[in-house]
């Protein structure tokens, strides 16, 4: 009954009709849900070097040690992703009106990644660490004159001699657990196997790593801890492979032997 003409009309309306009858579900799904992380997956980053003391009150030198120790380690204070301070053991804090007097308050259920809990005493005992000259540490130079005390086991207090604005600064050091290091002696400190087998309370904890025939660190596991407050990190598992010049790292970027690498060489 119709011309060729209104038959092309009709189908390509039909056309049109059933593509808007579908559109619907999909934009509505996509009106009312939103993109979010989600918890799993794993990120291997490559590196030069290797590590040798995966310790806060040592890392000072090597890169390798300083970005492990970030992830294992937790402190009172830490930086987020603008590089601000928040708080990260403690859930609160105030300063005195002249400046000297700093009060953290502890979050509940903090723990070690052992099990173990995690209280203001490991604070006090990291802080006397450092302070001992008989440990070496390099950090202790930031922590000259400065009081630690513990009313209660949520509570730390540091008195400082003089106003220094950057206090806060200090306070992002990694907390060690005083149950693990108060029984290794001064002389031990920096050759203990725990420097290599981390305990820490930070947002990751220490899986294994792997040795060559020479016994050098060829890469290096990192595990999400589950207990980690204020919550769980999303990646599952974080793990470092390590390179000894520019050359290895960039062919094993190349063979997509690791996701990605930080290395700035001038051309």
């Amino acid at each position: 009954v119709l011309s060729k003409k209104e038959r092309i009309t009709i189908l390509i309306l039909g056309i049109i009709a059933t593509i808007s009858l579908l559109s619907i579900p999909i934009t509505t799904y996509f009106h009312f849900t939103e993109a979010k992380p989600d918890f799993g997956g794993s990120f291997t980053e490559g590196v030069i070097g290797a590590p040798k003391q995966i310790n806060p009150l040592l890392a000072q030198v090597n890169d390798v040690d300083r970005d492990i120790t970030k992830l294992v380690y937790s402190g009172l204070m830490k930086y987020d992703e603008e590089g601000n301070l928040e708080p990260d053991l403690a859930k609160s804090f105030n300063v005195s009106e002249d400046g000297l007097t700093y009060t953290f308050k502890l979050r509940n259920n903090l723990y070690w990644h052992d099990g173990e809990k995690l209280t203001a005493e490991d604070v006090i005992f990291t802080v006397s660490t450092i302070q001992n000259p008989d440990y070496n540490s390099p950090r202790a130079i930031n922590w000259e004159s400065v009081e630690a005390s513990s009313p209660n086991p949520k509570t730390v207090v540091f008195k400082l001699k003089d106003k220094y604005i950057y206090f806060l600064n200090n306070i992002t050091l990694g907390i060690i657990p005083k149950h693990i290091w108060g029984r290794i002696k001064p002389v031990n400190f920096a050759l203990s196997e725990f420097n290599l087998k981390p305990v820490g309370s930070g947002p990751y904890k220490f899986k294994k790593f792997r040795k060559d025939s020479l016994g050098n660190i060829k890469s290096f596991e990192l595990e999400a801890f589950k207990d980690y407050l204020p919550k769980e990190p999303y990646i599952k598992t974080v793990k470092f492979k390590f390179y000894s010049s520019e050359n290895e790292l960039i062919s094993a970027y190349e063979k997509n032997d690791i996701d990605s690498f930080a290395l700035f060489p001038q051309e």
